[in-house]
C-alpha cells in the first residue's frame, strides 16, 4: 500500500500530501497493534524504550519573548527556539536580547524557515555565531541540497533540516549531500512510524544527530515522544508551547511534562484518550 500511495503522489505531484496520508495511517496502525498487544508503541519496538524525554520549547510570545523566556527557563526548558527570518536586524536582536535574558547555560536554537537566499544566510549566520546557537533551522529553501551543503561546511554553527523531507530516499540524499549537521524528520509526514524508524537508523548509521519535527495536535507530539523513546539518536524533543487551547483540551489526560522532560505514556498504543466532548465543541464552533 505505502508504494501505491507514493506512485500516486508522485503522479498528481503531491508527494509530500500523500505521504502526509500515509504517515496518519501508518500511526493508526500502531496504535491499534499496541492495543491489541496490550502494549504501548514504543515498547513494539524497543525492549527498552526510554520513559523520559528532554525537550525544547518554541511558540515563544512574540510580543514578550524576553518574559517568556525567561519563564520557561524558570519551568525547567534549558533549551529554547527563536522564530527569526522577518527582518535581519530585529532577528539579530532577538538572538541577542533572548541570549542576554536567559545566560550561556540555555541552549538557543533559531528558526529561520528558509526565509534567505545564501548570501544572505550567510551573512546573518555570521553575525549570530556570538550568540552561540544550538543550531540554525531551515535558513535557505531545503531543497537546495547545494547551498545547504556549503553553509554547513562554511558555518560553526550547526544547520538543521529534515522537516520538509519527505521519505527515506530524501533523506538518504540530503546526508549524501552533507546538507545538515542536525536531522530533523517528522513522522507525521515523512511517512510515520514505520519510515520513521529506517529514517533514524540511516542517520545514525551516518554518526549524525536528529531532533525530530513536530507542531501541531498532541496525537502527533504523543506519536514522536513513542518514536524517539524506541530509537536512538535523539539530542532532544520538539514541544510547542504556544497558547493554543485545543491543544489543551484534545486530551483526557494531559501527557504529564515536569522540569523540562515528557513522560512517554504507558497505557497500550499511543496511550492517550481524545476527550470527544471538547472536541465536538470546537467542531461546532
Amino acid at each position: 500500500m505505502y508504494t501505491s500511495l507514493v506512485k500516486m503522489g508522485l503522479q498528481c505531484g503531491c508527494k509530500g500530501a500523500m505521504l502526509q496520508v500515509i504517515s496518519g495511517i501508518d500511526i493508526a496502525l500502531w496504535d491499534i497493534l499496541g492495543k491489541v498487544k496490550n502494549q504501548p508503541i514504543c515498547k513494539l519496538i524497543s525492549n527498552n524504550p526510554k520513559q523520559k524525554l528532554r525537550l525544547y520549547a518554541t511558540g515563544l510570545s512574540a510580543s514578550d519573548p524576553v518574559g517568556h523566556a525567561r519563564s520557561l527557563v524558570s519551568e525547567g526548558y534549558d533549551t529554547l527556539k527563536l522564530r527569526i527570518g522577518f527582518d535581519p536586524e530585529k532577528d539579530v536582536e532577538l538572538v541577542k536580547s533572548v541570549r542576554k535574558a536567559v545566560g550561556k547555560d540555555v541552549r538557543l536554537i533559531a528558526d529561520a524557515n528558509m526565509a534567505w537566499d545564501y548570501k544572505k544566510a550567510l551573512e546573518i549566520a555570521r553575525r549570530l555565531e556570538k550568540y552561540e546557537l544550538f543550531w540554525l533551522e531551515e535558513p535557505i529553501i531545503c531543497d537546495d541540497l547545494d547551498g545547504m551543503s556549503r553553509l554547513a561546511a562554511e558555518l560553526e554553527t550547526w544547520i538543521d533540516a529534515g522537516e520538509n523531507v519527505y521519505g527515506l530516499a530524501e533523506f538518504e540524499r540530503m546526508i549524501n549531500k552533507r546538507a545538515a549537521d542536525v536531522l530533523m524528520p517528522d513522522v507525521s509526514k515523512t511517512g510515520g512510524i514505520t519510515e520513521g524508524i529506517k529514517i533514524a537508523n540511516l542517520i545514525n548509521s551516518n554518526g549524525l544527530p536528529f531532533s525530530p519535527h513536530f507542531y501541531g495536535s498532541e496525537v502527533g507530539f504523543v506519536t514522536t515522544l513513542h518514536f524517539v523513546a524506541a530509537t536512538e539518536g535523539c539530542l532532544i524533543v520538539q514541544r510547542d508551547i504556544s497558547d493554543v487551547p485545543l491543544f489543551k483540551d484534545m486530551l483526557k489526560e494531559p501527557v504529564k511534562i515536569d522540569d523540562g522532560y515528557a513522560e512517554v505514556p504507558k497505557a497500550p498504543g499511543l496511550g492517550i484518550e481524545l476527550n470527544w466532548e471538547r472536541l465536538e465543541i470546537y467542531r461546532k464552533s
